[in-house]
């Protein structure tokens, strides 16, 4: 029952093995291992296919039971998958609601046998908590494949106000912004950024200076912080410079007019970054104002409330779901044609996004770069003058 012991354990080939050879004495291959393990997927979930297969049907039901809710399928001539889109009807009515209109798209390998890309789009509550707001699968992260996943965004949330993207630096998601959402401001994840800079520019304080820079809202405070990650790396000064500082930072949102109206009032000094101000909030009090109404609206708890004031209902059992005839069609859907596998082994590491610096490896056992502990062949020194063989 050791097995048994951690939810967490991920039951490999190898465990497998080791298990059979300890229980029945049996000696079995790799190759064999992984077929069982296979085969037992199969038996408890179902295949791939007979996923593919279920896809309408599954999307149909699930849309009955939760009303307002998007759910697209491209197929090619084939009757093969290519595209697929899904957004809850309920997590679309929240966003419109009781959510900032800021938008947080990324993507991942999906390392299934059929491959792909996963597509998220998420937003962030009151609470400043992840809030999903809608998922899609595509071919890869091209510019024709990100264009439908925007166009069925667009299509789901319809036109909002003031509305706000923040991505990594990938193109085509660049792209896609720009051509389905031309009037909406496109900002770059602090965090990509804020990693690539400890990557390239270690111990000389750009990373703080950044973060100041980003959360500036006056150019002469923006300006100040950019002179000085300038003195510690000219580089790291052309890095943020050349990505666009209209990208990143907070000053660039606001005119030198807009920005001296926004200082001229203490009131409206206290509503920055929609959070009051320690002064704020004393000067507030002091006149007999209540200090939360110097706080933005959407973190307020009545927008956190508003956000999940909805039910998603499960999906019914299988024996239960209604199959009309516009969707009899896709009842035989086709996962996506896989090409010849490449030789060598299946990449397991991540695939930096675009403009990303890759984090150099550093071994926890003898302190060099280049590789990992698992990997050190490097001899430590025990004492001065005694060496660990």
């Amino acid at each position: 029952m050791h097995k048994f012991q951690d939810t967490r354990t991920i039951y490999r080939p190898s465990d497998i093995i080791n298990d059979v050879r300890r229980e029945y004495g049996v000696v079995m291959s790799y190759q064999k291992a992984w077929k069982a393990k296979e085969c037992a997927l199969e038996d408890l979930m179902g295949s791939a296919e007979e996923s593919y297969a279920k896809l309408a049907r599954y999307c149909y039901n699930m849309g009955r039971i939760n009303t307002g809710s998007a759910f697209f399928i491209e197929k090619d001539d084939e009757n093969r998958f290519r595209y697929f889109f899904m957004a809850l009807g309920q997590c679309v009515r929240g966003f419109r609601n009781a959510m900032r209109p800021l938008i947080l798209v990324d993507g991942t390998t999906l390392k299934a046998r059929y491959g792909g890309k996963l597509i998220i789009a998420t937003c962030q509550d009151a609470n400043i908590q992840i809030y999903s707001l809608a998922f899609g699968i595509v071919d890869g992260e091209n510019d024709v494949a990100m264009s439908w996943f925007f166009t069925k965004l667009r299509e789901v949330i319809g036109d909002v106000e003031n509305l706000a993207f923040v991505t990594n630096r990938g193109q085509s998601i660049i792209n896609g912004i720009v051509e389905v959402f031309p009037e909406a401001h496109h900002g770059y994840c602090m965090h990509h950024i804020q990693g690539n800079l400890k990557t390239r520019y270690r111990g000389n304080s750009v990373v703080a200076f950044f973060r100041r820079a980003a959360k500036a809202y006056s150019f002469e405070e923006f300006d100040k912080f950019m002179v000085e990650i300038d003195s510690k790396s000219h580089a790291a000064w052309e890095y943020l410079t050349e990505m666009g500082i209209e990208h990143w930072s907070c000053a660039s949102v606001l005119t030198p007019a807009q920005e001296d109206k926004l200082f001229k009032t203490l009131d409206v000094a206290g509503k920055l970054e929609s959070f009051p101000r320690t002064h704020a909030v004393a000067v507030a009090m002091h006149r007999g104002l209540p200090p939360h109404t110097l706080c933005s609206v959407y973190y307020m708890t009545d927008y956190w409330r508003a956000a999940y004031a909805e039910t998603i209902f499960p999906v019914p059992n299988e024996v239960e779901w209604e199959v009309p005839d516009h969707i009899l069609p896709l009842n035989n859907l086709l996962p996506p044609a896989v090409g010849p596998r490449t030789s060598g082994r299946t990449r397991t590491s991540r695939i930096p996004s675009t403009g990303e610096f890759p984090q150099p490896r550093k071994c926890g056992r003898c302190s060099a770069t280049g590789h990992t502990r698992r990997y050190c062949t490097n001899q430590i020194s025990l004492h001065d003058n005694v060496t660990d063989v």
